[in-house]
């Protein structure tokens, strides 16, 4: 999924007993916990890079890497959410986050969602006009560096 429009109003779904399925499964997917940030409130993005994460360390920094290496003025921001409980992982991806130029929020899921659901997480949490999901498995080989969702991402960036 590559620069789909985020859908900023949900449509609800009333029941008998007017209760909104669509928020409440919203709620239960959206149980998270803020690892690291370096946006501020009045950060406005183009484009939010929707990156689900579960362990894959070293994959997970070639990503964040290629990210590094984009050159845009289009104002994008990193939304990651982070699906393991290894705290070795989290702490090696928050310390590189801390050394980076691009807007970025971690997230930590406090229960396992699964594959789907913590992509959904990634994508509810973005704030851009626009979303890209882009995984880092893709990536697995040194020759390899970029992910085909990056340089979609990287070639519109240089039309703008």
């Amino acid at each position: 999924i590559c620069l789909g429009n985020i859908i900023k109003t949900l449509v609800s779904i009333n029941m008998e007993n007017n209760i909104d399925i669509t928020r409440v499964y919203l709620d239960e997917i959206t149980k998270k916990e803020l690892i690291f940030s370096n946006e501020s409130n009045d950060d406005v993005f183009e484009v939010s890079l929707a990156v689900p994460s579960y362990q894959r360390t070293d994959l997970f920094l070639r990503l964040l890497r290629s990210i590094s290496s984009l050159k845009t003025s289009l104002k994008f921001e990193v939304v990651i959410t982070e699906d393991t409980r290894e705290e070795k992982h989290i702490e090696i991806i928050r310390n590189f986050l801390s050394g980076v130029s691009f807007k970025v929020r971690y997230y930590k899921n406090v229960e396992r969602a699964g594959l789907y659901r913590n992509w959904n997480q990634a994508i509810l949490l973005s704030t851009g006009k626009y979303f890209c999901l882009v995984n880092h498995l893709p990536i697995t080989s040194a020759h390899k560096q970029i992910p085909p969702q990056l340089n979609t991402i990287n070639n519109l960036f240089h039309l703008v």
